[in-house]
């Protein structure tokens, strides 16, 4: 907005053929602190697992909050720690192991995990518009002393998902398997949900506890 007027006040000064270039220059590439969506595919370029190495991305540099984010089935797994701290991306499409064990990722307008997702820690937002959802449509998945904060999860049919220990303030959806096994306990947080349209299993031996509880939130 703050170079549109500048051009405008300079108006009387320019070949109207030069204005109009540089207002068209204007719309396409936007005004200052204006932010674009870019492409970061994962090329394992650092020779590292590490999201947060900015080499192991296309091109150089670690995703934001603007960009959509593609993880070929090529590389064996991706990790993501506490090192990589608080990150946003506007989609992801995963085709290989992505490993969390600490660490916040949001993921604004989706995405889908055909590989696996692994979480033995930290705290994955799956979705921060209306309709939003990751998607997970490979086997052996897994959710264990983990953090759903946000948006939404989905199990697709013939998908599957180990569950336990785990906070669930997202809506986690399952169309597919999901297991809970035995002495392991999970807590519906604020604002979480669970809807069962597949199979739920609690492989709770004998003698053995296996819960899904919660306060102010529901399941069906």
């Amino acid at each position: 907005m703050t170079t549109l007027i500048f051009l405008a006040l300079r108006s009387r000064a320019l070949p109207s053929s030069i204005l109009c270039r540089a207002l068209a220059l204007v719309a396409v590439f936007g005004g200052p602190g204006v932010a674009f969506a870019a492409e970061k595919a994962w090329d394992g370029g650092a020779g590292t697992a590490n999201w947060h190495d900015a080499n192991n991305w296309s091109p150089d540099g670690i995703p934001g909050e603007t960009d959509t984010v593609t993880i070929g089935a090529a590389f064996p797994e991706v990790v993501y720690t506490s090192t990589a701290g608080d990150r946003t991306v506007r989609t992801l499409t995963c085709d290989t192991v992505l490993r969390m064990t600490s660490g916040t990722l949001r993921v604004t307008d989706g995405g889908t995990i055909a590989g696996r997702l692994t979480m033995t820690g930290g705290a994955l937002c799956a979705g921060m518009v209306a309709g939003a959802e990751v998607a997970l449509s490979g086997k052996g998945n897994e959710i264990s002393s983990s953090t759903l904060t946000c948006g939404s999860v989905r199990v697709a049919a013939d998908a599957s998902l180990s569950l336990s220990s785990s906070t669930i303030s997202a809506a986690l959806v399952n169309d597919g398997v999901v297991t809970m096994p035995g002495n392991q306990s999970s807590n519906l947080g604020f604002g979480g949900s669970v809807t069962n349209r597949g199979e739920w299993r609690m492989d709770a031996a004998s003698g053995q506890n296996c819960q899904l509880f919660g306060n102010g939130s529901n399941s069906t």
